[in-house]
């Protein structure tokens, strides 16, 4: 008899153990049915875009709706004895599919053709710079062109930073007349009177003669600029001169035009 209750007892704490599991599962699939399972929102990728554009190894560039007012704003800003420089962006491991240098210069063209009919093709350079690389930059459109006017004579030529060469006779430090480098520097003393920064100028010579009586001419032709400077209202203290003489020509001292363009002085805001 004991052994038939013990029994009975077992059977029943069998049954009550697997409601009990029952009503569990039957609990959290409930629960779990009852959550929603919510997907993440896609997120939709935006394309850079820019009045100017291009793709990777493309040299056609890509324009849009806001290019037409980018144009006239550039064409805004045109004056006698400045000449448009555009320079083309590249990535350094880009291949070159062009018949220029790098891509940069090829993109820089056809930049060009577009300004074909406001600008005369001789009022207009073009060069190139390397770009950073970037995620994406295979894939998606990039911009990066940088347009400067520039003054470019035969006596003043200046680049899209601001800095500027004035070319000097043989031997010369005279005063100086010449009204495309007195118009150039009255410029420069008015922005720089503006804006509170330095003038920079440093004098150069070709390699004729003596190293140690050029460099004596150099700063000649440095503090003759630095007077101009004064006489067209800069303050003496925000120009500094220097010279380095015969040092650091730009151009071979083996033939006159080479030595022409070392005969120079170099002007730069800061």
């Amino acid at each position: 008899m004991k052994k038939l209750v013990a029994l009975l007892v077992f059977l029943a704490f069998l049954i009550l153990l697997w409601f009990a599991n029952s009503r569990h599962n039957a609990c959290c699939e409930a629960y779990a049915a009852s959550q929603k399972v919510i997907p993440e929102k896609a997120v939709a990728k935006i394309e850079k875009t820019a009045p100017l554009m291009y793709k990777w190894e493309s040299s056609t560039p890509i324009t849009n709706e806001d290019w037409n007012a980018k144009k006239n704003g550039i064409l805004a800003q045109m004056q006698d004895g400045k000449v448009l420089r555009i320079i083309g962006p590249y990535f350094s491991d880009e291949r070159n599919i062009s018949s220029f240098d790098n891509m940069g210069l090829a993109r820089a063209s056809k930049v060009k053709a577009l300004f074909a009919k406001e600008i005369d093709s001789s009022k207009i350079i073009v060069s190139s710079k390397v770009i950073n690389y970037y995620d994406g930059a295979k894939t998606s459109k990039f911009e990066e062109t940088v347009f400067a006017w520039i003054v470019q004579n035969d006596n003043v030529k200046e680049d899209e930073t601001g800095k500027a060469l004035i070319y000097f006779p043989h031997g010369s430090a005279k005063e100086i007349k010449n009204i495309n480098i007195l118009n150039y520097v009255k410029g420069i003393a008015e922005k720089a009177a503006k804006s509170g920064q330095t003038v920079y100028v440093t004098g150069f010579t070709d390699n004729t003669g003596n190293a140690e009586k050029n460099k004596a001419l150099g700063l000649r032709r440095a503090n003759s600029i630095k007077q101009l400077l004064i006489k067209y209202g800069l303050s003496a203290d925000k120009v500094n001169t220097s010279s380095q003489g015969i040092a650091n020509p730009i151009a071979t001292n083996d033939t006159a035009e080479g030595r022409a363009k070392n005969r120079r002085v170099e002007i730069e805001l800061k």
